[in-house]
Order: structure tokens, then sequence, then C-alpha cells
């Protein structure tokens, strides 16, 4: 939960390391009074925060993100105060993060983390000391408990409850970040303590290969490791190393008690492009060691960051005085990306930022050549222009700095008014409350006085809570009247929805809810004022998945060629330990235009790199902490939007898959997200409910079997290739998959006119 973040900026000439220039996002915590109006719950967020060794102000550095678990807390970006509205809320804690960088420098380094806790009496931390009475465990004394009933929670996860203002824990060896939630689930900040036998101090030194003074691709960074046995009586054993970049030596047989060892285990990490293009080199080391029957591990995220000084720096903004400079009070522009070609290569790469944010391209060989360009999204073209959208042959001398490239914008005032909804995870379970949210938004460049919100609930459902006050009730949801949201300025409402009991409702029922907006006068498209949302009421899920808003069936005769496909990929840290960053790659199918990719919204800051079909969202510095059950805490998500390409057909079938990377971990593979164009969607297609598969992953023989005749079965890449296909006609099959390469598969079975497509892994 606290999360005190140091990075190391590395200053780079002539072979040497300047002193370190350090910089602390301190988390926040605070206790509030419910209540209606807003109030300031925190005057400045950075009066604790520091950057280059000084305080952090908003003349020094400016915000880059904001995230927040809930409508109830807001960061006011000109002044830095948190602000609780719209309450009254549900007694407990909430979350809101920050990020902040310095001005011209690399994006979102700093990330903080605001806990309130409102309607409830402030929870202090808890006292923890540790005492070993054997090599085995250790034990952990915690004192200092709320009265009236607590919770333990042990990296993340609850491991204990009672009532006594102090209590015992019996640990594994290792880092612990121990918190205490009271009887109102209200939550304190965390005592780090390091329990463990075993700890690890690694640095990382750049080595100048070519002794220019610049970081170029060849360059090193080498790692060297010193490893303490922190006990007093245990000797350990069997020491390795493991992470994303294991290092050279070892294993080291043992280590005395309280001995430490600083020579066998290095590691050389040579720069890349991309290291480059970064800004900065991050590596993942772990070591584990053991003592008798035990084994205790300890890990380091080691950051580098590379004194680039120079590349560039691309902004577009809404001239609104016409005088082709961005004046302070002028808004970045988010409705366009910008591509871009090195030395005039073949590789296009689209790039995006979080709105608000700039796109930076940091580089070091002078020679390289860039060409520009600004696209605007299609459907504002109309609207928005920009008088020189290309610039060509741009090059990153040495010594020039980070150099600027601002594309103004010009525009034509219009109105529009926008709706989105989309699921948050668990998603619906029979007996169990799932989460809606509702983001409208003013993608106009005028002001809209006021409007109305109204939410269409499932019949099935009954709605527990709102996260905004002033709701109207009716029989199938609520409407809400809101005012003054300016040009580019989304709101959310969040919609906790209680599901029945079965047999009240069905494991595989579909649950339907839609948002709507007034049209305010002049509005310049209508098809995005009402949005709706399918889900599958399911028995268990995976936390890291990808859905799509129609749940699976498109009404071919309801879809047109200005709709979208909205895509949901949810991912959660299920570890014990922080994600310094998370990674998200989505391969489109070939059925699907990536020209129309459009973010909706996103948990965290991010940029997006688009090649050809290829999406990468890069979640730099996330700082993704472990997940906490019945919590926002460790979650993290991105909604986008996609069009079919034109000629889609009835009964065309669109599968997806995304892979979630948390660190330099393998990475996480959804399953797969599959979309039909059908007739009607009053009939579920049964012949294939009982469909069976095994074993997977597979090597050689995958054995299908079903109740009904399988038609066929076909066999795609994550790229959408076919690789495999066969006819079968019969109730069970042997399928030879020897001849294809390790990875994921696709695997598509049809019957009775039905298809189900599933994913396999190939060892």
């Amino acid at each position: 939960m606290k999360k005190n973040y140091f990075f190391l900026l590395l200053v780079l000439a002539l072979g040497f390391m300047a002193p370190a220039v350090f910089a602390q996002a301190q988390s926040d915590y605070v206790s509030v009074s419910n209540g209606t109006g807003p109030t300031v719950v925190i005057q400045d967020v950075l009066a604790n925060d520091t950057y280059q060794g000084m305080q952090a102000t908003l003349s020094n550095v400016h915000f880059t993100s904001v995230s927040s678990t809930s409508g109830y807390l807001e960061l006011d970006q000109n002044t830095g105060s948190v602000i609780f509205s719209n309450g009254p809320a549900p007694t407990g804690s909430y979350q809101l993060q920050y990020s902040y960088d310095g001005i011209g420098l690399f994006n979102d380094l700093y990330t903080g983390l605001v806990t309130v806790n409102i309607g409830c009496a402030e929870v202090n931390a808890p006292n923890v000391t540790v005492s070993n009475p054997n090599c085995g465990t250790t034990t952990l004394n915690i004192s200092g408990l709320p009265p009236g009933g607590w919770w333990i929670y042990d990296n993340g996860t609850i491991v204990t409850t009672g009532t006594l203002p102090t209590t015992t824990l019996t640990v594994q060896p290792g880092h612990h970040s121990i918190q205490v939630a009271n009887f109102q689930n209200c939550l304190s900040p965390p005592t780090e303590i390091d329990a463990g036998f075993l700890d690890a101090f690694v640095v990382g030194t750049y080595v100048d290969t070519n002794s220019d003074g610049i970081p170029n691709v060849g360059d090193h960074i080498n790692y060297t490791a010193t490893l303490t046995n922190l006990s007093s009586v245990c000797t350990l054993s069997n020491i390795t190393s493991s992470g994303n970049s294991p290092m050279i030596g070892g294993p080291l047989a043992t280590l005395a008690a309280g001995a430490s060892n600083n020579s066998t285990f290095t590691y050389s990490h040579a720069i890349t492009q991309s290291n480059v293009n970064a800004g900065s080199v991050t590596n993942y080391f772990g070591f584990t060691a053991s003592t008798g029957s035990t084994t205790t591990t300890t890990f380091k995220i080691v950051s580098n960051y590379l004194n680039i000084a120079d590349g560039i720096k691309l902004v577009a903004f809404v001239d609104t005085n016409g005088n082709g400079i961005k004046d302070g009070a002028e808004q970045d522009f988010a409705q366009g990306s910008f591509s871009y070609v090195v030395n005039d290569g073949g590789t296009n790469y689209q790039v995006s930022a979080s709105p608000l944010h700039s796109v930076y391209i940091y580089e070091t060989n002078p020679i390289n050549s860039y060409d520009i360009t600004f696209n605007v999204y299609s459907e504002f073209a109309s609207w928005y222009s920009v008088a020189n959208p290309t610039i060509n042959n741009i090059t990153v001398p040495n010594g020039s700095g980070v150099v600027a490239y601002y594309f103004p914008m010009t525009f034509i005032p219009y109105t529009d008014l926008a709706v989105d909804i989309y699921n948050n995870n668990p998603p619906p379970r029979p007996g169990f409350t799932y989460q809606n949210t509702i983001k409208y938004t003013n993608r106009g460049s005028l002001a809209i006085a006021n409007g109305t919100v109204t939410f269409t609930k499932p019949a099935a459902v009954s709605i527990s809570s709102i996260s905004v006050t002033g709701t109207t009730a009716n029989a199938n949801g609520f409407t809400y009247d809101f005012t003054n949201l300016l040009p580019g300025h989304s709101r959310y409402i969040n919609i906790t929805l209680q599901v029945p009991t079965i047999p009240t409702v069905a494991l595989g029922d579909v649950l339907t809810a839609t948002a709507a907006v007034t049209i305010p006068a002049g509005d310049v498209d209508a098809s995005n004022n009402t949005d709706e949302i399918n889900q599958t009421i399911v028995g268990s899920y995976d936390p890291n998945d990808k859905t799509e808003n129609h749940g699976g069936k498109v009404l071919y005769s309801a879809f047109t060629a200005n709709d979208y496909l909205t895509y949901k990929i949810q991912f959660e840290n299920t570890g014990t330990f922080p994600a310094e960053f998370v990674r998200v790659v989505d391969v489109l199918d070939d059925k699907l235009d990536e020209t129309t990719v459009r973010m909706v919204d996103a948990s965290h800051s991010y940029t997006l790199t688009r090649v050809g079909k290829e999406l990468t969202w890069m979640f730099d510095d996330i700082q993704l902490p472990p997940s906490v059950a019945n919590t926002n805490i460790g979650h993290g998500y991105l909604v986008f939007k996609v069009k079919p390409k034109t000629g889609f057909a009835l009964g065309d079938v669109i599968p997806n898959i995304a892979s979630i990377y948390f660190d330099f971990n393998p990475p996480i593979v959804t399953e797969p997200c599959v979309t039909e164009f059908v007739n009607t969607l009053a009939t579920r297609d049964f012949a294939l409910d009982n469909f069976r598969y095994s074993p997977n992953p597979v090597k050689n023989n995958l054995k299908v079997s079903n109740d009904n005749v399988i038609d066929t079965i076909t066999v795609t890449s994550v790229l959408g290739q076919v690789v495999f296909e066969k006819s079968v006609n019969a109730l069970d099959a042997v399928i030879d998959l020897s001849g294809l390469s390790h990875g994921v598969y696709l695997i598509k079975a049809s019957s009775l006119s039905a298809t189900k497509t599933l994913k396999i892994v190939k060892e």
C-alpha cells in the first residue's frame, strides 16, 4: 500500500557516475467524516514528495496521471488537492493514484498513492517486531491493533483476524508488508519489515563501452550483488539467482550467519535501442537460499535512468487564440495519434499516450532521421485540422536536449456528448455483486450546461449502491442530472449490482445494461449518446481477462459500419511483490480494422504503440501492489474500441486474446474473447456446451469429444493464421499437433452451426 520509490538518475560522463539524484513519492493516509458536500481532504499531495532533492511543487513538476477506485475522490491538478465529493459514501477505504514528472524530462517517473478512510476512525500503522525462534520460520510480534475487531494483511493477503490488541504471526523468511483493517474495513498505513535471513543489495553501473560519453546501443549496465545473511544463528546454503536476467555465478554453497558476499553474482546487460528510446534500463533479480528444510527468497528491481538529454517531445494542442503557440491555458489534444518512421524505413509506428500526456522519443544517434505526422481521428476531422501535420527529417544532434515539436490544432466550435459503459471485475456471479462504470464525456469544443444520464439495469438484478448522490430511481434503474461539463472532461458513475442466487438466475444467463445521455442541442454525433453491455453470469472467473461489451453475440441486422466493438482487458497482480511495470500486447484479428482503434479509458497512465495489427500498452512505473481481496488494490484495466473491417458478414467469428506481462515474467495469456455476428439474440447454442479437450498444455495429440457430432476443428495462431484444419464428423477425435511450434493457439470447434473457441498451449 505505502510506496516509497527511489529512482536513481544516472549522470553519465567519461565513464564515471556522478552523485545520485533521488526522488520520493510518499503515500498519504487520511481519515475523514462522511458527508455530502465537497471536502478537501488533503491540501497538496506533493507536500511530502520530493524531486531532485527538493520538495516537489507545481512549479518544478507536473501531474501526468490520475486514477481512482471510485467516483468519490478526485485530484485538482491545478492545486494538488484531493477532494472527497458525491458522498455520503459507504464506510471504508478509497484510493487515488497520482504520478508526476519533471517538466520536460521523463514520463510518469514518480508515483504516489492516497488512501482515504471515509466515515471511520483513523487506523494507525501496526507496531511490528521480529524474533527468530528457529531457522525455519520467523515470528512477527504485532501490537497497537484497533479495538472492536481487525483483519491483518501480509503482503496484500488477509492472514488472520481477531479482537485482542496484540497478536503474533509465524511467517516464512522474507519481506513482509503488514497492514491492518478495522471492523469498518478501513485500512492503516503498512509497516514494512524484513523478517528473512537473506538480503540482497544490487547495484547497476553504467559502462560507456565506446567512451563517447553518451549512452548508446551496445553500452552496458554491469550489475553486482551483495548478499547478506541477516540471521545470527543460521547458515544459508545453496544460494542461487533468478529473475528476468539471472546473474552469472553461483550457486553459493554456504553463507555463514551474519556474513556477506559481494563477489559471486554479477551480470552485464547490453543496452538496446528500446532502452535508449525509453531512457531507462530496468532489470529484476531474485535470490533464493535454504535454511534446513526452509527456503527463503528476496527480490530486487533495479532501474537505471540513462542520462539521455537528447530527444523529441511531441505535443498536439488546441490553439484557441490562433497564435500557433501553446499558451498556458490551452489544452493538449487527445483525439489523434502520432506516427513516425525512422530513416525512411518501412516500419510505421503509431504512438499515443494517456490524455494530457506528451509523447517522448529519446535518441543518442545523431544520424537517425525521423518523419513524424500527427493524425486527427477520422471522426474529428470535420472539426479539427492542423496546418502542418507532418515534420520531416528531424534529427537529434548530440547536446541538443529534448526539443519540443508542436502541432497546433484549429477548430470549428461544435457540441458532442458521448457515453460509455463497461464492466469491472469480478463478472456477475449468482449471489454476488458486480459493478458497471458509466463514463460520460464532453467530446466537443463547447461547454455543455446541463444534461441527464439514464441507466437501465438488467431486469434480474437489483442496484446495491451508486457512487454519486442526487440520482432519481425508477423501476428500471435511475436518472442523474449533471451541470457544466467542460470540453474534454469526463465524469464517472460506478453502479454496484446484486445478482440473485440460483435458481432465480442460471449460469449462462446474459445480463444487459444500457447507459444513455440526453442529446444536447446541436450534437454532431447522436450515435455515441447510448451504449450497452451484455455480461454472462459465470460460476468462476480469471482476474486477468479480456471481454467485449456484446457478450459474444452481435445482432448482425442492428450493427452498422459506424458501430464499434468495445473491449476491456483487466489485469491483477496476484503475486507477492509490486509490479514495476505492466505491458499488455494484443494482436488484432484480421477481421478488425486496426486504423479505427480508439482508447476509451484506462486505470493508470499509459503509452500505446501500434505497429500494424499489434497493439502494445506500456504502463511504466505502475508499481502495481499485490491485490487485496474485495478491493481494487492491485487491479488495473484498459478499455478500447475498434471497428470490424468493411464487409463483415452474418456468421463471422472474431476471436481475440491478450498477453499480459508483469515486469519480466512470462506472459499471462487471456482466454479467447470470441464475438460472433448472429441472426438473433433470443436463442442460445447448446451444441458445444459439453465440448471437452485434453491435455492442455499439449505435446503431440489433443483429444476432443462432445455430446453432439463435431463437424470441424480449426487451429489458428494468435495472429489469426489458420495452421491446422480437420473435418471430424464424429463425437470424438484425436488431433495430431506435433508439427506445430511451441506457443499459444486458438482451437475452434463447430457443431450443428454452433462454434466454440478455446485456448491451448503447445509444449
